[in-house]
C-alpha cells in the first residue's frame, strides 16, 4: 500500500474512531429516555414484552426471541424490579440505535461533501 493512501486511510478511522456526534446523540437519547423511562408494567405490547422477558415466554407472532432471552436476563439483575430493568435495557438499545443512526448520517455527511470536492461542484448534491 502506497504510503499517502495508507496515511488517507488512517485519518479516516481515526475521524470514525474519534467521531463526538455518534456518541453525543446517544448520550441525549439515553439522558430523555432515562427522564421518561417507565418504572412499572407498561400496557398493551410493551407490557406484554416486559412479562415474557421476565418469566422466559412467547409473545405473540414474531415472538423477538433474542430480544425475549436478553430481557430475562437483564430482569434477573438485583438492583431493580424486573419490569424496570427491562425497560431500562430497552432505552439502552434505543440509545444506541440512534448513535448508530447518527453515526451513518455523519458517515454519509462526509462521503457526500468529499465526492462534491472532488467532482469541483459540477454535479448537485444527491440530497
Amino acid at each position: 500500500m502506497k504510503p499517502e493512501r495508507a496515511q488517507a486511510q488512517s485519518n479516516r478511522q481515526w475521524q470514525l474512531a474519534h467521531n463526538p456526534w455518534d456518541l453525543g446523540v446517544g448520550l441525549a437519547g439515553l439522558g430523555l429516555y432515562t427522564l421518561t423511562l417507565s418504572p412499572g408494567v407498561l400496557p398493551a405490547d410493551s407490557g406484554e414484552y416486559q412479562v415474557t422477558g421476565a418469566l422466559l415466554g412467547v409473545a405473540h407472532p414474531p415472538g423477538f426471541a433474542l430480544y425475549t432471552l436478553l430481557s430475562w436476563l437483564i430482569s434477573r439483575t438485583p438492583f431493580a424490579a424486573p419490569a424496570t430493568a427491562i425497560n431500562w435495557f430497552s432505552a439502552w438499545l434505543a440509545a444506541g440505535a440512534l448513535a448508530l443512526a447518527a453515526l451513518g448520517i455523519v458517515r454519509r455527511r462526509r462521503a457526500s461533501a468529499r465526492e462534491h470536492r472532488e467532482d469541483g461542484g459540477k454535479q448537485e448534491e444527491a440530497w
